[in-house]
């Protein structure tokens, strides 16, 4: 800035008009530069686009991949699960028939027992 306002001063002894039309070529070349950087600017802005689309684009595809891995894996675990589902249902019917089995065997045991004791001490009884 410094530079622009020495040169315009040197300039001016010469008359205004120089100094506006000095001034005029400035403001080109400076608006020149302007434009260059705004179109490197777009155009890195259009790079840095692209690039964000191809790392979208990867992510998506991973994560399609992984979708597909976990599907693969879920589909082999469900069929297990059913099948551990159908031994957990025999094992509990089977669980159930026992307990049922033992609550009606506990009963005639005692029924066994009371008779064997009443048979040995009918057979102790003195005759």
């Amino acid at each position: 800035m410094d530079f622009l306002i020495a040169v315009l001063s040197s300039v001016s002894q010469y008359g205004v008009m120089p100094a506006i039309i000095l001034l005029g070529v400035f403001v080109l070349i400076i608006s020149k530069k302007v434009d260059e950087i705004k179109k490197a600017s777009d155009d890195g802005k259009t790079e840095i686009s692209k690039q964000f689309e191809a790392v979208k684009d990867s992510i998506n595809k991973a994560l399609k991949e992984l979708e597909q891995r976990i599907e693969k894996r879920m589909e082999g675990h469900d069929s297990e699960l059913k099948e551990l589902s159908r031994r957990i249902t025999c094992l509990e019917q089977d669980a159930l028939m026992r307990d049922e089995h033992y609550r009606d065997i506990s009963g005639w045991r005692t029924e066994i027992n009371r008779l064997q004791d009443l048979i040995i001490k009918h057979l102790e009884q003195p005759r």
